[in-house]
């Protein structure tokens, strides 16, 4: 006898275990229940064979849907949840079913294939608990959290991220233009944007302007992430302000430098004493040796300088220009003093602001005093050089040279006695000055010609300085 196509398909189904299949008639007593569904439940397929479902599974929303599909001989669907139940190892398993209406020998039956969706199911809840969490964390970092256009429009921000830029909340900063909302330096932009795209923002400490004229310091760290377009493409990343910290290290750091130029006023107090002692024996020469004219000249010029020292002894800074004009007097004295003189130039380049730049006072007379002294002392043609470069922005460096003998390995000329007390002095007052990145001192050495032949001494000494913007 021939078999129908649907006696074909139901004995095809039957042996699948892949699918979980089962067949009902009108009544909803089972036709059949194929392998895969009596694995459910672990049990033999004979089990099910003429049982009714509802009476091993009682469920009456169920049986209402069996119901309708029957009378409208319309297939239906219905997904996971609330058709769920616990299996035989007491495992909440969550199914899609579909129902299918089809007549079997003149009987109209349903044909239920179900899909088990829980570890699905479980994973899209986990996954909606995780993104909830990510959000809250995202929400309370108090880091400022961001994703923006490449045009630099806000996209997505944390209140952290708003509260740098001076709002109040994320929602009155989204959709704003970064760009519209601080003052930054073109160089440093270029390289920020630089570093995004080789991704290397990472960091990375960067300074700008909000509108309110705010100066703001961060740590960067960003990336590009690529879309599929121009359009599609965003920034994100991370921004911590740093401002209060810089405010305290710069307050913490103008504290220090108080207290480095009170204790440099001290020690340039101290050198005072010094400083009138080898003027004072100078005009006593000339009495001795009854030059009152001169004398005269000694005595007024010293006096005027005399009143340049006291006055920048107790100041912290002064000008280049001050610092220049007060050692050419000094050096006027010295040379009107030494019988047989000499000759001193003074070298500054043009781009030294002479009066926008200033540095502690006294710091380079002693090693001008000492060139004279134990450099061109006696010297028939004695020349002496000052010359200034700066170094960066908060160094300069001051190189008085002379012609004299250079220091030579004698005991009258050794470089215990090349440095005066004057220098000594002046090298403890400048490693005062001293952090980190900067070395303040003094370098004391021979110059050489080409065959090797010492022809002077060089005092190299660093100095601090500011610059007024």
């Amino acid at each position: 006898m021939r078999k129908n196509l649907a006696t074909i398909l139901i004995e095809a189904l039957k042996n699948s275990s892949v699918t979980v299949q089962l067949c009902l008639d009108e009544k909803f007593n089972y036709i059949f229940a194929n392998q895969g569904y009596a694995n459910v439940y672990e049990k033999e397929i004979s089990f099910f064979e003429g049982k009714n479902y509802f009476k091993l599974f009682p469920n009456k929303l169920l049986k209402e849907v069996f119901s309708n599909v029957l009378q409208s001989k319309s297939p239906f669907t219905l997904k996971a949840k609330p058709f769920q139940f616990t299996d035989v190892n007491n495992y909440q398993r969550l199914w899609n079913w579909h129902i299918e209406p089809f007549a079997l020998h003149s009987e109209s039956c349903l044909l239920i294939t179900m899909e088990d969706v829980s570890q699905q199911i479980r994973y899209q809840e986990l996954e909606i608990a995780h993104e909830d969490r990510y959000k809250n964390l995202f929400e309370r970092s108090l880091s400022g959290l961001y994703q923006r256009s490449l045009d630099g429009v806000v996209i997505s921000c944390n209140n952290a991220y708003a509260r740098i830029f001076g709002f109040a909340s994320k929602e009155e900063m989204l959709g704003k233009n970064i760009n519209n909302l601080v003052t930054i330096n073109s160089k440093e932009s270029i390289a920020l944007w630089a570093d995004l795209v080789e991704g290397k923002l990472q960091s990375k400490e960067t300074t700008f302007q909000i509108k309110d004229g705010t100066q703001k310091w961060v740590l960067e760290s960003g990336a590009i992430i690529n879309g599929e377009s121009y359009e599609s493409s965003l920034v994100e990343g991370s921004m911590i302000d740093i401002t209060q910290s810089k405010l305290a290290s710069r307050e913490i750091l103008e504290k220090q430098e108080k207290i480095a130029d009170l204790q440099s006023q001290m020690l340039s107090a101290q050198m005072n004493p010094h400083f009138i002692f080898n003027a004072v024996n100078s005009i006593t020469g000339y009495i001795v040796e009854e030059d009152i004219e001169n004398a005269m000249i000694y005595t007024v010029d010293f006096a005027d300088l005399m009143r340049l020292v006291l006055e920048n002894s107790v100041r912290g800074f002064i000008s280049v220009r001050e610092e220049i004009d007060f050692l050419k007097r000094y050096t006027e004295l010295e040379r009107m003093r030494m019988k047989k003189g000499f000759d001193f130039t003074f070298s500054i380049p043009d781009h030294i602001d002479q009066d926008k730049v200033y540095l502690p006072p006294m710091l380079i007379q002693p090693f001008l005093e000492n060139a004279i002294i134990h450099g061109i002392s006696g010297k028939e043609y004695g020349k002496i050089k000052i010359s200034f470069e700066m170094v960066d922005k908060i160094s300069l460096r001051c190189k008085v040279l002379d012609n004299g003998p250079g220091i030579i390995e004698k005991p009258k000329r050794s470089v215990k006695e090349r440095k005066s007390l004057g220098v000594s002095i002046t090298d403890n007052r400048l490693k005062l000055f001293n952090k980190e990145q900067t070395n303040y001192g003094v370098n004391i050495h021979n110059i050489k010609d080409e065959e090797g032949k010492v022809k002077g001494a060089c005092a190299s000494v660093l100095i601090p300085i500011k610059s007024e913007k």
